[in-house]
């Protein structure tokens, strides 16, 4: 199959790795780090197939909920992407408008959440936050890098601008050195 034919040239640029208007329209990105990224409903287990995460979408506002183990050990509303970082450590990030947005990483052998990246806009409208957040991978080293887009106002972001350099940012996974992503 010629996939320049079914997607258009696009393809070729996500194929080597490049950015691409086709890697906003799917829902899972390339392969970061050995893990795809997660932006859809379903159930995902971890690499070695011991921890399990799902995402719904929510019937009061459409927007996915992420639960975790056969029996619920978290539930969490807003998720913007998710990735397994090991066997397991989920990381995944929340926007504001359903959720208490950050990047989060969950540690399913402790059911222990952790904050890494915390909301810096807090407004009358988002008194949790108004910093909306998206996941786009994660890449393997020692530390790993989780690479995000960032916006500090959700009501203010233009998102047929927001997936561009300005706003790709990057963290540690143990969430020190955040900085524009290099």
């Amino acid at each position: 199959m010629d996939l320049r034919r079914v997607f258009g040239m696009p393809v070729l640029t996500l194929l080597l790795g490049g950015y691409s208007l086709l890697a906003n329209t799917l829902q899972t990105t390339p392969r970061a780090g050995g893990q795809a990224l997660i932006k859809r409903p379903g159930t995902f287990n971890s690499p070695n197939g011991k921890c399990e995460a799902a995402l719904k979408t929510s019937e009061r506002g459409g927007f996915l909920i992420l639960t975790t183990g056969k029996n619920v050990r978290i539930s969490v509303n807003d998720v913007t992407g998710m990735i397994w970082a090991s066997d397991k450590t989920l990381v995944y990030t929340t926007s504001p408008i359903y959720g208490k947005p950050g990047m989060y990483v969950f540690d399913c052998n402790s059911n222990h959440m952790k904050r890494i990246v915390s909301p810096g806009t807090i407004t009358k409208a988002y008194p949790d936050g108004a910093d909306y957040f998206e996941l786009q991978g994660i890449s393997r080293g020692n530390p790993p890098i989780v690479h995000f887009y960032y916006v500090p106002d959700v009501d203010k972001a233009d998102f047929n601008k927001f997936r561009m350099p300005a706003y790709f940012f990057q963290v540690r996974l143990d969430g020190t050195d955040r900085k524009k992503a290099e």
